[in-house]
């Protein structure tokens, strides 16, 4: 049972990381699964939350048009500096911060709710908060990928 174990074992990690190279890495694994975690959640926040309450509040398709707009104006704005700061601070820090200051803009939305306190002002700032995450996030995301996959032949599979 075992031996039949490790060659079915075998032939499935073989047959992935053909046509995934870079999970060959297990740095890469390990921030793939941290990722999909968190993505899994800023896109609940971000895509999913945020514009049903705006619209659920208001009942106004302008306003959640602008809840929209003041949520990505920030991230257009702060990625060409984000940039270089993924450059000349640690980018671990700098994702690990993200990742904080992210869970603790979900926290704050869920309270909000939760306690019926939360309004279209707040929903629109919390909304600024996540534009300049994202804004923040991404850079640093792609540049920790190509740190995380050894082979450079892999890194067009890692960041795809």
């Amino acid at each position: 049972m075992k031996i039949w174990h490790r060659q079915f074992g075998e032939s499935i990690s073989n047959i992935t990381y053909h046509y995934l190279p870079a999970l060959r890495w297990r740095n890469f694994r390990l921030f793939f699964g941290g990722q999909l975690l968190s993505m899994s959640g800023t896109f609940m926040t971000q895509q999913l939350t945020i514009p049903w309450l705006v619209y659920d509040l208001t009942k106004s398709a302008w306003l959640l048009g602008v809840a929209g707009f003041v949520q990505f104006l920030p991230t257009l704005l702060l990625i060409p500096f984000s940039g270089i700061l993924s450059d000349r601070w640690s980018r671990r820090d700098l994702l690990m911060l993200v990742q904080i200051l992210g869970i603790s803009v979900s926290l704050a939305l869920t309270i909000l709710t939760f306690t019926k306190w939360i309004t279209f002002p707040s929903l629109l700032v919390l909304s600024v908060l996540n534009g300049l995450l994202k804004g923040l996030d991404m850079p640093v995301r792609h540049t920790i990928v190509t740190e995380t996959v050894d082979d450079r032949a892999d890194w067009s599979n890692a960041l795809a």
